[in-house]
C-alpha cells in the first residue's frame, strides 16, 4: 500500500505541470506599473530563456524588434506566512531602475511596498551595498518581509550581473 502511493505520488509530481508564470498571475497590476513607467513608450514584454542555466523569470523590454531596453526580473519571496511577488527592474548595464511589489497578502508588513522604502534598491547594482541594516533600512512589523525581499533583490541583481550579456 506504501509503495503503491509512493509509486502515484512519485508519478504526478514528476508530471510537468504548467505553472502560471508570476507574471501571469500578476500581470493587471504588472501592466498598470509599467504603463506609468513607460507612459510614452510602445513596448512589449519578451520572456529570456537562457539554454543550460537555471535562471529567475526574466523578460526583455523592448519596442519591436530593436535592443532591449530594460530587463525585468520577476520573483517570489517568503514573508512570515505567505510568500509575496516583486519585480525589479534592470537598465541593460545591470543597474536596478525600480522595484515593486506586485502581490502582497499579509496583514502586516506590506509597508515593503512603499515606494519610500523601495527606492533604497534604485541605481544599486551586482548585488553590492544591499545589506540590510547597513545599506537597506529596515521598517518595524516587517522584519521578516524586509529581509526576505532585500536578500531576494541582492540575489536577482547577481545574477543578472552575471548573465546580462547573453540577453543582449
Amino acid at each position: 500500500m506504501v509503495l503503491k502511493l509512493f509509486i502515484i505520488l512519485s508519478v504526478l509530481y514528476s508530471t510537468s505541470v504548467d505553472v502560471p508564470s508570476l507574471y501571469s498571475h500578476t500581470k493587471k497590476k504588472t501592466d498598470k506599473i509599467l504603463r506609468k513607467y513607460w507612459e510614452n513608450d510602445e513596448y512589449h514584454l519578451v520572456r529570456s530563456e537562457l539554454s543550460g542555466i537555471h535562471q529567475p523569470e526574466i523578460y526583455a523590454v523592448q519596442h519591436g524588434d530593436a535592443k532591449p531596453y530594460a530587463f525585468i526580473i520577476f520573483d517570489e519571496a517568503a514573508s512570515k506566512v505567505d510568500t509575496f511577488i516583486y519585480m525589479v527592474i534592470f537598465k541593460p548595464d545591470g543597474v536596478i531602475d525600480n522595484v515593486s511589489v506586485l502581490l502582497y497578502k499579509e496583514n502586516y508588513g506590506g509597508e515593503i511596498a512603499s515606494k519610500r522604502f523601495l527606492k533604497q534598491f534604485e541605481g544599486k547594482s551586482a548585488g553590492l551595498n544591499m545589506e540590510y541594516k547597513q545599506d537597506i533600512d529596515g521598517i518595524s512589523g516587517a522584519t521578516i518581509s524586509v529581509q526576505a525581499i532585500t536578500l531576494g533583490v541582492r540575489k536577482n541583481s547577481l545574477t543578472f550581473s552575471k548573465i546580462k550579456e547573453q540577453l543582449q
